[in-house]
């Protein structure tokens, strides 16, 4: 008898596996290559591939209407450079963005209609973490005590003056090297103050002028001095003639005038004051009697050119003009000859003193050239220096100094001026294009226009030409300012796997921080930077602070996908998060995939992550060398000797080496860190040991 049952059985088609048609996953497997253009109405193909081909190799362009076009590039990193680059462009008013394909269901084979569903493992997400291993105990982020830059400005080692730098205030009186800035009220201070016609009690350079005397008590003080080129108190007069002046700055400014006024002294030399504590105030504006640098004042509306490049908003320029420019070279090639000369000599090298001049090789030109030492002791033998021709600063090493004896020369007039450019935006943004835009304009002529305020320059503004093209404007749209997400960029998504982490270096000696070592019982493992990344670290934490600020407040639920890398505040900071779990409660716990830790986090503190942000990863993870053994022998680790020898928040020398393991059937490489103080605490331990048990 035939059992029904099997024979419903053998009805049933087998299925085959490789009918089955799953497709992949779209929020893992999206190619980030492509990207979509919208408000292109006046480019063609041709043009849209022009446009981007200076992002990288474009593949393929096309228009699919009037207004919209898509181009794919051959990597992903020169599709999210396109895409930051499109949307700063303003005055065109793109709006760019990566190209995701619409979502379709799972296409199953209707033979197979009613069998069960596989569900296949997510092996490049393991794989991903496997590569980049997460530290599962939560932990909040080591607030980093990021090292002092070499941060090339001189004003830290002008102000507040002191017994260091007395020497320094003296060579450079008029602080030619230090930035001096006026805000508004200043400004608005001393209009006011120029169009009252009535004189005030007002100290200047401790001299006093007087207001509410009659005509006959008046006369008892003597006439008010003005100095003749800005109208200002002068403070000082030449007693040939009575010209007087404020400062030494219009003094050497009215030089040759005054030659010719002046019957006596061609120096000009003032031996008198006027005012109250005459005596107390004596004092000369010749030069050629003081160990000073001097400068001529410029023009309000000159042509200048730019020989050093600060930062964004900072440059030094110099004049243009025919004569001052043969009195610029003549002054490179005395100081490059002099230079030449005393480097043939032997035994000149001499240790820098704080504000004295010496000759020292400029490197890009191949010459010698006069520096100004503004900081003798910056680090071991090493010497802050501002090349006085050109106003860049270096670090210069002591036995490349060759000392300048010369007054003439030590003494020549300077050639440079800083300018602070007016209305250069202050939002934290990436300033690499606008310091090369600047670095490009050298040698051409530009057109300067600024105002003097209290013997400062102020309001500076730069043109390639009488009318051309702003370059203070050029350089605002070249500061990239990641901008706030639209509702449509909502819908992207950037997965952390797909971006590029640098492989650690590896060596004898090098510096690393140590960021996080919650586990290092558990698995001996720590997370860690190299030094040489913490200026990216700190710049990339800075941007991400800026960009914070804008989104701080709740606006909508952002649920972040397993893998997703997003924006999230931890501790009243922002931080680049990866979603490791959800199950449910609003709380997902994301791991800190810059400073090794592992968070919960409420939905109200995520936020979707700009493009741009999607940068490096230069955060490692290793395991300390021999504490596994230190542990077998029943070295007692405690918190108080890992604070000694693997101390967080502190630069340490280590060798980095890379091993290779098995875990299972899977090969993994892992890297090994030598602690320099470890090792030599355990190696001191283990010889010890054994000295104790020869005594015995």
């Amino acid at each position: 008898m035939t059992n029904p049952e099997s024979q419903q059985d053998k009805n049933v088609e087998e299925v085959d596996p490789a009918d089955w048609t799953l497709e992949s996953d779209p929020e893992i497997n999206v190619s980030m290559t492509k990207i979509i253009i919208r408000n292109v109405f006046d480019l063609t193909e041709n043009g849209l591939k022009e446009l981007c081909r200076h992002y990288g190799t474009v593949t393929n362009a096309f228009k699919i209407n009037s207004s919209t076009a898509f181009v794919e590039f051959a990597q992903e990193n020169e599709a999210t450079i396109a895409v930051q680059q499109l949307n700063s462009k303003l005055g065109f008013r793109f709006q760019a963005d990566f190209a995701r394909p619409k979502e379709t269901p799972v296409v199953i084979s209707s033979k197979a209609a009613n069998a069960t569903t596989l569900e296949t493992p997510d092996e490049s997400w393991e794989e991903a973490s496997r590569k980049r291993r997460f530290n599962l105990a939560f932990s909040i982020p080591l607030p980093i005590r990021f090292p002092k830059r070499n941060a090339l400005i001189t004003r830290s080692d002008y102000l507040p003056p002191t017994d260091a730098n007395v020497k320094l205030r003296q060579t450079d009186p008029a602080c030619f090297f230090s930035i001096s800035e006026n805000s508004e009220t200043c400004v608005e201070e001393h209009q006011q103050a120029t169009e009252k016609e009535a004189l005030a009690i007002k100290s200047h350079n401790t001299i006093y002028t007087h207001h509410g005397l009659e005509e006959t008590e008046r006369g008892r003080f003597g006439p008010v001095k003005r100095c003749v080129v800005c109208h200002g108190y002068g403070f000082a007069y030449c007693d040939k003639c009575s010209t007087s002046y404020c400062s030494t700055n219009h003094q050497s400014v009215h030089h040759t005038e005054h030659t010719i006024i002046c019957g006596g002294d061609p120096s000009g030399a003032i031996d008198k004051s006027t005012g109250c504590g005459a005596k107390e105030n004596k004092t000369t504006l010749s030069t050629s009697g003081h160990n000073s640098l001097i400068r001529d004042d410029l023009p309000t509306k000159a042509k200048v050119l730019i020989t050093a490049v600060l930062s964004q908003n900072c440059v030094y320029v110099r004049s243009a003009d025919q004569a001052t420019n043969r009195e610029y070279l003549k002054t490179i090639g005395d100081m490059a000859k002099a230079g030449y000369l005393l480097g043939a000599r032997d035994g000149l090298n001499a240790q820098p003193v704080e504000g004295e001049i010496y000759l020292a090789p400029y490197a890009p030109l191949g010459v010698y050239g006069r520096v100004l030492v503004t900081d003798a002791t910056f680090n071991r033998k090493r010497c802050k220096c501002v090349f006085i021709e050109h106003g860049s600063v270096q670090i210069v090493p002591w036995d490349a100094l060759l000392p300048l004896d010369d007054a003439e020369l030590k003494y020549r007039k300077v050639f440079v001026y800083k300018a602070l450019l007016a209305g250069i935006t202050e939002e934290y943004g990436t300033v690499e294009q606008a310091i090369a835009y600047l670095n490009r304009l050298k040698g051409q002529t530009l057109y300067m226009t600024h105002q003097v305020v209290d013997r400062n320059m102020v309001n500076i503004q730069l043109r390639t030409s009488r009318e051309g093209k702003s370059v203070n404007e050029t350089i605002n749209d070249k500061i990239i300012v990641p901008a706030l997400l639209t509702d449509s960029d909502h819908e992207g998504f950037i997965m952390y796997k797909n971006l590029t982490q640098p492989a650690p270096a590896r060596g004898k000696n090098i510096q690393i921080f140590i960021l996080n070592k919650t586990t290092i019982q558990l698995d001996s493992r720590v997370t860690w930077i190299a030094t040489s990344d913490l200026a990216y670290l700190e710049d990339l934490h800075n941007k991400l602070q800026h960009y914070g600020k804008k989104v701080a407040t709740f606006q909508r639920y952002m649920t972040p996908r397993h893998g997703e890398l997003c924006l999230v505040r931890c501790w009243h900071k922002w931080y680049r998060a990866v979603c490791h779990e959800t199950v449910g409660d609003s709380k997902p716990a994301l791991f800190l995939c810059d400073y090794g830790n592992m968070i919960i986090a409420d939905l109200t503190d995520i936020r979707k992550i700009p493009p741009q942000f999607a940068t490096d990863v230069r955060t490692h993870d290793g395991i300390i060398e021999g504490f596994d053994e230190a542990k077998a022998e029943g070295v007692k680790l405690d918190s108080e000797l890992l604070e000694i020898c693997v101390p967080e928040n502190e630069s340490l020398l280590a060798d980095i080496s890379e091993r290779d393991i098995s875990s299972g059937l899977v090969k993994e490489k892992i890297t090994l860190l030598r602690i320099h103080e470890f090792s030599s605490v355990m190696e001191l331990r283990r010889i010890n040991s054994a000295l104790n048990k020869q005594k015995r």
